[in-house]
């Protein structure tokens, strides 16, 4: 008996099939985060948002409307944070879910997450700057020119 030693080929999906696999996860699992108890979407609430930077938040950032605390020099306010220039969501959301020192890991939910920067959104200052909840926080990709 001989065994064959040669290296068998591992099917390969293509590319395509993997990003529509990727997207649809994706859809998913933000739905998900998104969803009441009984599975239906829940809007981000800035109350909810506002009651999160109480709990977590108001012993280093300054809130409006909040009794005057001591704070850390340096830390930004939930304003200054709000209409930094150039600010954005993916940007929170980046910071809330990979904390840099001093800032503690608060292992916010993806909803908390949402519901934050509706509170955020509420504290601009500016009407006509975007909205940190809008999907593609980011630039959008350049492509190569096709012919």
């Amino acid at each position: 008996m001989t065994l064959d030693a040669s290296p068998r080929s591992t099917p390969r999906l293509p590319a395509r099939v993997l990003a529509a696999a990727a997207l649809v996860i994706g859809i998913g699992s933000t739905a998900l985060a998104q969803s009441g108890a009984n599975g239906t979407p829940t809007n981000p609430d800035p109350e909810k948002g506002r009651q999160i930077a109480e709990r977590f938040c108001k012993n280093c950032h300054i809130m409006e409307g909040a009794a005057p605390t001591t704070v850390t020099p340096g830390i930004p306010s939930f304003k200054a944070i709000a209409n930094k220039p150039g600010q954005t969501g993916r940007h929170i959301r980046d910071v809330l879910i990979q904390p840099h020192r001093p800032m503690p890991d608060l292992q916010l939910s993806n909803e908390e997450i949402l519901n934050l920067l509706a509170y955020l959104d509420g504290l601009r200052s500016n009407a006509a700057t975007p909205s940190f909840l809008t999907p593609g926080d980011g630039p959008k990709p350049v492509y190569p020119r096709q012919g």
